[in-house]
């Protein structure tokens, strides 16, 4: 104590006299270590060996020392917060745990998974102003992107010790406390690396609590809130995390709160503790019944917006000066919405629906109702499984499964999380799978009337329906159009050969399209008017020598009959053809309901217009119409009257037509979705005639899109179709790859970046490991586009909590993944490092070299063909170099998104280094490296079977050279010197893939010829010419 006082007078004594030095004071307090709060016990059980060495004594304790001392004199005690926030890891931390465990089977990787805690359990052992600086940490992860975060950090720490230099009293003790934390170093890098780890922890906490969190983002979506009202960067992140955890501790502490900015739903989100919330407009109350939360701790806010469409979120912007190296400070925008920024591949496909739903513009109304008609494009293709259509059609697959997704859903928190993800598909999501210029036929065309006709109507089958059911489809069809029954008529041929045997005027009978309603001058029990329904008939009349009249029957909707049954109403004239064919007539002196067409019609009155392209049908079609209106003199003797001309709409061939009255508008405009449904919905279109023309719409799309007779379709439209397919086709594979990845998030601003556009590689994407690697970076980041080429060497990839392994670094070298030679396993973990990192070996590894005193240990003896595993000393390890290149870097930035690091793979026996290796270059070297293969044996059901052996002793059967044991590492770095010639060396390390792995990239590396056998017997006589070919060429062989 006396040293202690002596030093504290001193130091003032050296202030009071204007002399004081504190650029000499080196003591590094952040080397000191306090206890753990009990609270934090659960979370560092759960981290691995590694992660505690560095929270604990390592660079993220110093820094997290550093920076608690720093930002302690302007914080408030938190002591509740810390306590609930340690419990809560805890909890994650253990339930992590059991989901993912430490293994052997990661390999060199094992000590880099799990969950990254180590910035909290740096922060416990640094003391409770550390904690508030972690939960600043998880605040700015939550909020901005890493480089943004990093050149928010670096602003803080400036501004904070600038802040201290000029306003503490360097003679009192709390301001010399300050001055000595103010003079402590911490870099850009150490920054990095605290965000880096806050960022991870948030991910793996995310999906441990993604329902609480998806309940607590969907009110942050609607509640529109600003999170601070201050200019200055520094001055408003203080403000938002001082005010978030004071809000929160109250919170805890049962003190209801009522906010109206939006630090405190940030905090809430990253932090993972929920109070009630009491939403205003409209009211609801939302119950998570959080244990860290006391008894009246409510929180009560209010919302802008209710609607999936909109998403307002909390906002927050800032001015950054530390972001690029030249230049204005640069001002950023963040949205915390109902989605984050990281979803799944899964949610992407949702974003992706809403994409193709957002290109159906104006006929889009309902996600559900879209969702169903994929369902209905999806019972075209019944007798196809699931499994059948994935392979066949797997662009149609992913939508149909997406669609199922929500039509299934039965959690109202997840329903509204997917409407969201649909409406930010419909809004942000045309760019992603189509070109800005391509645009979509809604409903895949079958909104257009026309085109939908052609695939329900029995064009096909033209005997097998009668004239009846021919009309009252065309009437249900027309019906919804919404057809007006003054505007349309139906004609049909008065008998199955009237087009080719009878006269052009009386060939023809004609009706109408909806019925109309008449007065039976009756009254029912209630003394209402009695009404019917009835359409009308014209047939010409056959007592009439000029055929010139029309005999016109009244006919009850109900009879289903042609004019069987009915009464003559009155007489009209004949409608001829304007040529000799059906594509249009004209009829002078309608009869009602027609007669009142015979005044000017309005421009754009209706909505009906057929192009010259439809009107091309086999029968030749009509001239141009005229800009006036649907009447007109009649040249050919008609001068002084008036008639109707009405033009072919759709129908049957030689069979009931629809016609319409308006020259202006000569196609229906295309229909809402409700509408194509009720088309598909079980009913007289909807035979079994229908499904088959529906099929063949849908068989080859999107690569090949349904072309019925003299179909429209232009050649920019078969460019967007095809737009999209590639669009889907890579998605498709994309999610086939990030199937074998469980667990995977993606960033949600990929949306943003064109999917159909070439990403990773000129040639073959996906199927090369650097193309994976490349698209899997770009799924990360958003943004980052790497040319595959780039990533040649790479064998694995870090980025948030996640590491991306090539499978052939986590298996035994004789079993690759015959499914995917060129896959990727997804580890939870990752290597302390920010941002994207690709881990390439070096160009060169080295291997000891065995010094003269090895002698005694090889000897190199007979191998008996026991099965031995004499490397169990042997493990890998994952080391860096201090080599690292940026590989994508804004320009001007001064932090790169995605860098490679030079990585080395250490074979180590016991605590001995023993070589530096290069697995995927061993597999890869076809020279030196081989694999035996397993034969198949057909011996395997006989009785008695002939007798097995295992491969090595097999070998060595079949040649005239020796088999030496390989027993140790010594043995093997000192191999025998006529290997190959006279000897094979046969590695003992028999069910070890560790060793298995690491002795086959020494002995490449050592320019041996190394075979890699099976472990298990082989028939004695299937494999013979294979075990004489391996012996004629291996020099070493790994058993």
């Amino acid at each position: 104590m006396s040293a202690i006082g002596r030093f504290t007078a001193s130091a003032l004594a050296a202030t009071n006299e204007n002399t004081f030095g504190l650029a000499n004071f080196n003591i590094d307090f952040s080397l000191v270590k306090v206890e753990a709060p009990i609270e934090y016990r659960g979370l560092r059980s759960a981290l691995s060996r590694h992660r505690l060495e560095n929270a604990e004594q390592g660079p993220q304790h110093r820094t997290a020392r550093r920076l608690g001392a720093l930002f302690e004199q302007i914080l408030t005690p938190i002591k509740a917060l810390a306590e609930a926030y340690g419990r809560r890891a805890s909890q994650i931390a253990e339930t992590a745990k059991q989901d993912s465990p430490v293994s052997s089977r990661n390999g060199p990787f094992a000590q880099h998974t799990g969950l990254d805690g180590t910035s909290i359990y740096a922060a416990a052992t640094s003391g409770s102003s550390a904690i508030a600086v972690h939960l600043l940490a998880c605040l700015l992860a939550r909020t901005w992107s890493g480089p943004e975060a990093i050149a928010i950090w670096v602003e803080l720490v400036a501004e904070r010790k600038r802040d201290i230099n000029e306003n503490t009293d360097a003679s009192q003790i709390q301001g010399l406390a300050a001055r000595v934390a103010a003079q402590q170093e911490i870099s850009r890098a150490d920054l990095a690396m605290w965000d880096a780890s806050a960022r991870a922890w948030l991910l793996s906490a995310d999906e441990i609590k993604k329902f609480n969190l998806t309940q607590l983002r969907l009110i942050i979506k609607d509640s529109g809130l600003l999170v601070s009202s201050f200019g200055a960067t520094y001055d408003s992140v203080i403000d938002v995390w001082i005010t978030a955890m004071k809000t929160l501790q109250d919170l805890i502490l049962g003190r209801p709160q009522r906010i109206s900015k939006g630090a405190l739903l940030i905090g809430l989100s990253c932090w993972h503790i929920f109070p009630d919330l009491n939403v205003v407009g409209p009211l609801i109350h939302v119950n998570f019944n959080d244990e860290l939360v006391d008894k009246g701790g409510v929180v009560t806010l209010g919302l802008q917006s209710a609607s999936p469409d909109n998403d307002p979120g909390v906002q927050w912007s800032l001015s950054l000066s530390h972001l690029r190296y030249y230049g204005n400070p640069v001002t950023v925008t963040s949205r915390t919405s109902a989605l984050g920024s990281r979803i799944s591949m899964e949610d992407l496909h949702m974003v992706a629906l809403g994409a193709v739903f957002g290109a159906w513009a104006q006929c889009f109304t309902d996600p559900f109702a879209g969702a169903r008609l994929i369902a209905a494009l999806r019972s075209c293709q019944s007798t196809l499984t699931d499994e059948e259509l994935e392979l066949r059609f797997p662009a149609m697959h992913l939508l149909w499964s997406t669609a199922r997704r929500l039509l299934k859903c039965s959690c109202e928190t997840e329903r509204r999380s997917i409407l969201c993800l649909i409406a930010y598909g419909r809004r942000r999501g045309h760019k992603f799978l189509l070109e800005p210029s391509h645009k979509l036929k809604p409903a895949f065309g079958l909104a257009d009337p026309n085109t939908l006709w052609r695939i329900v109507s029995d064009n096909k089958g033209e005997g097998s329906i009668t004239r009846a059911r021919e009309i009252d489809n065309i009437r249900k069809f027309a019906e919804l159009c919404g057809f007006a029954s003054d505007y349309g008529i139906i004609r049909y041929p008065r008998t199955e050969n009237a087009c080719h045997t009878m006269s052009p005027p009386n060939r023809y009978a004609y009706t109408t399209v909806t019925p109309y309603s008449k007065n039976l001058q009756k009254r029912d029990l209630t003394g209402q008017m009695k009404n019917t329904q009835s359409h009308t008939y014209w047939v010409a009349l056959a007592s009439s020598s000029a055929l010139t009249l029309l005999e016109t029957f009244e006919v009850p909707c109900q009879s289903g009959h042609l004019m069987q049954s009915g009464s003559m109403l009155q007489e009209s004239e004949i409608p001829t053809d304007t040529y000799a064919d059906v594509s249009n007539f004209k009829w002078i002196n309608p009869p009602k309901p027609f007669d009142n067409l015979l005044v000017p019609i309005a421009k754009n009155q209706y909505h009906w217009e057929l192009s010259e392209k439809e009107l091309s049908t086999d029968e030749p079609h009509d001239e141009e119409p005229s800009d006036h209106e649907p009447f007109d003199d009649d040249n050919d003797g008609d001068e002084q009257r008036k008639f109707v001309r009405f033009h072919r709409s759709f129908g049957y061939r030689d069979g009931a037509t629809l016609f319409f009255a308006n020259p202006r508008s000569r196609l229906l405009q295309d229909w809402e979705i409700h509408n194509v449904l009720e088309t598909l919905n079980p009913g007289p279109l909807s035979s079994s005639y229908m499904y088959d023309h529906f099929a063949d719409a849908i068989k080859h799309w999107p690569i090949k899109h349904y072309q019925g007779p003299n179909d429209g379709r232009s050649k920019e439209y078969d460019m967007d179709i095809m737009s999209l397919r590639r669009s889907l086709s890579r998605l498709v594979r994309a999610a086939s790859m990030y199937r074998r990845l469980p667990g995977a998030t993606i960033s949600i601003s990929v949306v943003n970046t064109p999917i159909y556009d070439n990403w990773f590689t000129k040639d073959d994407p996906y199927h090369s490991l650097a193309a994976k690697f490349a698209c899997i970076a770009m799924f990360e980041t958003g943004t980052c586009s790497i040319q595959a080429e780039q990533l040649g060497s790479v064998m694995a990839m870090s980025s948030g909590n996640s590491i991306y392994v090539a499978d052939a670094l986590l298996q035994d070298p004789i079993n690759p993944n015959t499914m995917d030679p060129q896959g990727i396993t997804r580890i939870m973990g990752n290597i302390d490092h920010p941002g994207v990192v690709m881990l390439a070996p070096p160009q060169s590894p080295l291997i000891r070299s065995e010094d003269a005193d090895t002698w005694r240990v090889v000897n190199h003896q007979r191998f008996d063909g026991k099965l031995e595993n004499c490397f169990s000393g042997t493990s890998l390890h994952l080391s860096f170099t201090k080599y690292e290149v940026p590989l994508s870097v804004s320009v001007g930035a001064v932090d790169a998104e995605i860098s490679m690091v030079e990585t080395l793979i250490s074979a180590h026996d016991l605590k001995n280094w023993v070589a530096d290796l290069d697995i995927l270059s061993g597999l890869r070297c076809e020279k030196s490296f081989k694999r035996l293969r397993s034969p198949y044996c057909i011996h395997e059901n006989q009785n008695p079977r002939p007798p097995t052996e295992n491969a090595a002793v097999q070998i060595g059967k079949a040649c005239d050279k020796q088999l030496v044991s390989i027993a140790s590492w010594a043995e093997l770095l000192d191999p025998p010197g006529d290997l190959g010639r006279s000897t094979i060396a046969v590695v003992r390390a028999y069910d070890n893939w560790h060793a298995r792995v690491a002795t086959m990239s020494v002995c490449v590396q050592m320019g041996l010829s190394t075979g890699v056998l099976p472990t298990e017997p082989l028939c004695t006589i299937c494999g013979n010419h294979t075990f004489v070919d391996m012996a004629k060429w291996a020099q070493v062989l790994i058993f």
